[in-house]
């Protein structure tokens, strides 16, 4: 797929930049007249030509329009463009991207609209790019990966990254979202092909939509553009030619094309064949056969004697060591101090399950003036998440100078010894206390 930097424009474009409605050369074209009204007339709904549907019709229409387009961004095979989020890192192992449009949770740590998908994640710094794999659920929990793992929360979602630099620029490569229309003037800038696509299916939903059967060629018709538009966005393979080639990219060198083996008598008579010449260079390998049938099992030889120990291999580059955070919080007050209590989004932080057994070996507290103090919830693995009565700790984990602190006392865990954690556990973080402060952020660190 193409790589581009905005593949669809929604924006309100002056009506005169149509010079009186007419419709401008190239892919831009105007939702109303562009879209809905071809596909009003399409599903059956406007019959008469040039006559204009309702404002009831085109709004059911914008509706039906939206629907489509959420519907088909959620199809690689439909998706012809590639945006890069370049996002800076600032030694965190969580960060928050999203926008919360009922601004009723924090900031994200990065205000853009939650991927549809990532496809790729690579680390720059210092102008040198490196690939970063990316995690599935399965190797996230088995901690054992480096790499980026994204949970596809909506509308704020998380990336969490382990064994990761503290400095740099994360970029990543996300499917373009293709956003909602708003009304019909907007005008949307499509490629070729895409205009008949969304026509022709958005016909498709509205005839029903209206109380009108659906012609067989319109749903034919429908069908098939779909599968054009799949067919050049689908992924194209690579076939390997192993050591073929002679373009010094690989393990290969020419092709070289062997002669046989000949005779070294001469003349145009039937003289007697003489000896053989030498063998000729080996020619180039031929494409395998197909496998034939597996033999049965002979009886194991006796074991040979044991190899000489090869020499040690030169020790790779150590790779960046973080600790194991079970848990952790940030705490905002946009610019107000914070108010503590047991407020969801506000106060109280619901972490992610435990993905292993640990046991903890510190707590830290970061505020940016002020005092804070936090309490820890955690309850078992199962269909509920703690609450106060869960509490693991009877006393506030609390700042009183400075702005950060790293504590190895445990004193104000119950039983006073620190707290271990089993696969599964469920760990709640409440902001209980807060004085001046505006930002906080609280974590538990473990091993």
């Amino acid at each position: 797929m193409a790589t581009t930097a905005t593949q669809w424009n929604a924006v309100q474009w002056n009506a005169a930049l149509f010079g009186g409605g007419t419709r401008p050369p190239g892919l831009i074209t105007q939702v109303g007249q562009g879209l809905l009204y071809p596909a009003l007339r399409k599903a059956g709904v406007t019959l008469g030509p040039q006559r204009t549907p309702s404002p009831a019709q085109f709004q059911d229409a914008i509706d039906e329009l939206n629907r489509l387009l959420g519907s088909l961004s959620c199809d690689p095979l439909w998706i012809y463009g590639q945006d890069i989020l370049s996002l800076p890192l600032d030694g965190k192992t969580v960060y928050t991207i999203g926008i919360d449009p009922t601004g009723s949770r924090p900031p994200a740590d990065f205000a853009v609209t939650v991927p549809k998908g990532i496809t790729e994640a690579v680390y720059v710094s210092g102008g040198a790019h490196y690939e970063v794999l990316l995690l599935t659920p399965q190797q996230w929990a088995q901690q054992c990966h480096a790499g980026v793992y994204f949970d596809r929360g909506y509308p704020i979602a998380n990336l969490y990254l382990n064994g990761q630099p503290s400095t740099g620029n994360l970029d990543l490569y996300t499917w373009h979202v293709i956003p909602s229309v708003a009304g019909l003037g907007d005008v949307v800038v499509i490629p070729p092909g895409y205009e008949d696509a969304i026509v022709l299916n958005l016909a498709c939903r509205l005839a029903p939509h209206f109380q009108r059967p659906v012609h067989p060629d319109l749903r034919q018709q429908a069908r098939e553009s779909l599968t054009r538009l799949e067919s050049i966005n689908a992924p194209q393979p690579i076939a390997s030619l192993d050591n073929w080639g002679s373009c010094g990219c690989d393990d290969g060198g020419a092709i070289v094309i062997s002669p046989g083996s000949g005779g070294s008598g001469g003349g145009s008579g039937s003289g007697e064949v003489g000896p053989a010449g030498p063998q000729g260079p080996q020619g180039i390998q031929g494409p395998p056969g197909a496998d034939g049938p597996e033999g049965p099992q002979g009886i194991p030889g006796p074991p040979g004697p044991q190899g000489e120990l090869g020499s040690q291999g030169e020790q790779g580059i150590q790779g960046p060591a973080g600790p194991y955070q079970p848990g952790a919080a940030a705490f905002s007050g946009g610019g107000s101090a914070l108010t503590p209590g047991t407020s969801p989004g506000v106060s109280l932080v619901y972490c992610a399950p435990v993905p292993r057994d640990c046991t903890l070996i510190a707590w830290t507290v970061t505020v940016d003036a002020g005092t804070a103090g936090f309490r820890v919830w955690k309850i078992a693995a199962g269909t509920a998440v703690p609450t106060v009565a869960n509490s693991i700790t009877p006393s506030d984990l609390a700042i009183s100078t400075g702005t950060n602190l790293r504590s190895t006392n445990f004193a104000n865990f119950v039983g006073g010894v620190a707290p271990t954690f089993t696969v599964g556990d469920i760990i709640a973080i409440q902001l209980n206390a807060a004085a001046t402060a505006k930002y906080a952020s609280f974590s538990l660190v473990a091993q």
